[in-house]
């Protein structure tokens, strides 16, 4: 069958194919473009028609009758006429690597596999014949025959062997039965009527029953009559002669699996009409495609309810998905984005910046993050924070981009807003320093001034009692003395007050600071139980040594008999209570509370005063519970973030 060629191309092509479906395929899409196509069922054709026409091109199939692809290409190559015509498999005929590099090895240019799209095809063929061109050969020499005896003639002349009908039977018989016994699907040969004849071993294997109790039994003992696809099934093969889909069977043991089913009837070797089925077991398969969909539902499910925007586009900024998150930010609907180039108007002093990101993205480095600006629609400038993933093909190019990002306006508006109000605080505690050194400086001149006079009183005050022996002035003089002594005091407080903030809060082990004060405090006889674990620190004013200190020395005026003031610490309601309590007459309920105030007690009252305000610098609190009559029992409560355990003690 010679089709005429389309004016201006004269390109003959050669297809051979026994399915007539292909042939039209090829002969549609190759006419389509002018080529003039001439068609042939097998080798022998296809050699008959080589030995009338000039051919520029073969495109051939493998599996065919009398005479297969191999055979033709071997006879081709060996052909001085017919070598240099230029050899296409297309074939359905492929399991692995090693097909395609054998059908190369004999000279084809090209092993396309079946199905192709139409286009793809064409495009190969043309490529492939576009380099070749047509050689002129002499065809005066030839002789042919009109009958299969030139098949014998040709392999004979080309070294070629071809087998008889009988051989290639009893060959394919042979194949058929190292299938059917080694295959791994279950295979049944049955009748016209249903009954099955055959079952191969992975069949007895697959239902637990023997070759003879299957043959028995027949297709209820093997499928389960309940699955409501059968019937349908059933009427596909009645209708049809063949059937392929899925069905439920049945074990011996009457545990039920999936099934994936191909039935088609043939004609025997004795002209009997029989059907063959073959059964896969897909059980494994169907529970990896539930677990997946469950998984892809589990996946959508967590995509969607994000409230961060995901999106995947390609490198030209086509997108493929987006969530719903990432719709309503951007006030469009999924249509609208999906399969369409949409791309957020980046503001223009990062257009660059993104660009240089997007860039940056190699195989090495597939994961980057970015902040940039964007122009909303309303005109209104927006900050995005984006985590941009890229996909590589094996070659390195970008085949895909999924960014996951969320708005960051906020967070950038209070960044500056931070920076702003850190500059001014730091401006403001610079003044204050100053301040601070001012007022410091003022007061230890004030102080001095009044401590040199103070001095002036009581020495003429002291020279005074001498002059006046008069006992009837002792009592105002020993009242002057002792406002004398309390202004002192005073003075030494402020001095020690105004050092109260001035340095930073340190980090200072509570077993050291008692000790230390141990040291410093007169004590006498009095014992010092220090059971504060080693390595527990309070994060507390530089001056927290003077805390303890004022508690022993308030113990030793105030305690009467007393004998052992004792340290240690507890835990209460997350937090940890440094105690100090001591044996003596304790402090009367009336003035549990008075005695932090300033001014209060027989001496100046300044001592608890001062010990509460280094305190409560770090957040630390302090009070008296102690029981009356049995002991004074001060409670310091240090909060989580001012309390730690380091070194030996961690």
């Amino acid at each position: 069958m010679t089709k005429k060629p389309v004016a201006g191309n004269e390109k003959k092509i050669l297809i051979v194919d026994d399915n007539v479906k292909n042939l039209y395929f090829l002969e549609v899409i190759l006419q389509s473009d002018g080529y003039e196509v001439i068609v042939a069922h097998n080798g022998i054709e296809a050699l008959q028609i080589l030995r009338k026409t000039e051919i520029d091109g073969i495109v051939s199939d493998i599996l065919m009758p009398k005479m297969d692809g191999f055979q033709l290409i071997r006879g081709c190559k060996k052909d001085p006429f017919l070598r240099n015509i230029p050899f296409i498999f297309y074939t359905a005929t492929y399991t692995g690597k090693m097909d395609e590099e054998f059908g190369l090895s004999l000279g084809a240019i090209r092993y396309i596999i079946k199905p192709s799209e139409p286009e793809v095809l064409f495009q190969h063929i043309k490529e492939a014949f576009s380099d070749h061109a047509r050689s002129p050969r002499d065809f005066s020499t030839w002789s042919l025959p009109d009958d299969e005896t030139f098949a014998r003639e040709y392999a004979s002349r080309v070294g070629l062997k071809l087998e008889t009908k009988e051989h290639l039977l009893k060959e394919s018989e042979e194949k058929f039965h190292l299938l059917y016994q080694n295959s791994m699907d279950a295979i049944l040969l049955t009748s016209p009527d249903g009954s099955i004849q055959a079952a191969n071993p992975a069949t007895c294997a697959m239902f637990q029953q023997t070759e003879e109790d299957i043959i028995r039994n027949g297709r209820t003992g093997l499928v389960d009559t309940t699955d409501p696809r059968l019937p349908v099934a059933l009427a596909e093969c009645t209708r049809d002669g063949r059937f392929k889909g899925e069905l439920t069977f049945l074990r011996k043991d009457g545990t039920r699996f999936f099934g994936e089913v191909s039935s088609n009837l043939f004609t025997d070797r004795n002209g009997q009409t029989r059907s063959s089925m073959i059964i896969r077991d897909i059980t494994d398969r169907k529970r990896a495609e539930e677990a997946l969909q469950k998984s892809e539902e589990r996946y959508h499910n967590v995509v969607e309810d994000q409230t961060e925007y995901i999106c995947r586009f390609l490198p030209d900024g086509t997108h493929i998905f987006v969530n719903n998150a990432y719709c309503r930010y951007f006030d469009k609907k999924r249509e609208d984005i999906i399969g369409h180039r949409f791309r957020p108007v980046i503001h223009p002093e990062d257009r660059e910046i993104v660009a240089r990101h997007l860039a940056s993205i190699t195989p090495e480095h597939p994961v980057m993050d970015i902040d940039h600006r964007i122009i909303m629609t309303d005109g209104s400038i927006r900050w995005q924070r984006w985590n941009d993933r890229a996909i590589f093909d094996p070659d390195g190019r970008v085949i895909e981009y999924q960014s996951v990002g969320r708005d960051i306006t906020v967070q950038k508006e209070l960044e500056k807003e931070l920076v702003y109000h850190t500059q001014e605080l730091r401006q403001f505690s610079i003044s204050l320093t100053a301040a601070n050194r001012n007022l410091n400086l003022l007061s230890s001149i004030t102080r001095h001034d009044i401590t040199n006079q103070l001095t002036v009183l009581v020495g003429h005050l002291r020279i005074l009692e001498k002059k006046q022996p008069d006992t009837s002035f002792s009592e105002h003089f020993n009242k002057i003395n002792t406002s004398a002594q309390r202004i002192s005091a005073m003075l030494r407080f402020t001095k020690e007050y105004e050092k109260i903030g001035v340095n930073a809060p340190i980090w200072q082990e509570c077993l050291t600071i008692v000790d230390i004060a141990a040291i410093q405090a007169p004590l006498g006889k009095i014992m010092v139980k220090n059971e504060l674990p080693a390595g527990a620190e309070v994060y507390a004013d530089p001056l927290v040594v003077k805390v303890f200190y004022n508690l022993m020395d308030n113990a030793i005026r105030y305690g009467g008999k007393i004998t052992t003031i004792r340290f240690s610490v507890e835990g209460r309601d997350g937090d940890h209570i440094v105690v100090c309590e001591d044996d003596g007459m304790g402090v009367p309920a009336e003035e549990k509370e008075k005695i932090f105030e300033r001014g209060f007690g027989k001496n100046t009252g300044l001592g608890l005063t001062l010990s509460k305000e280094i305190l409560s610098i770090t957040g630390i609190t302090i009070r008296e519970n102690g029981e009356p009559g049995r002991g004074a029992r001060f409670e310091m409560t240090v909060p989580k973030g001012a309390w730690r355990m380091t070194g030996n003690g961690a």
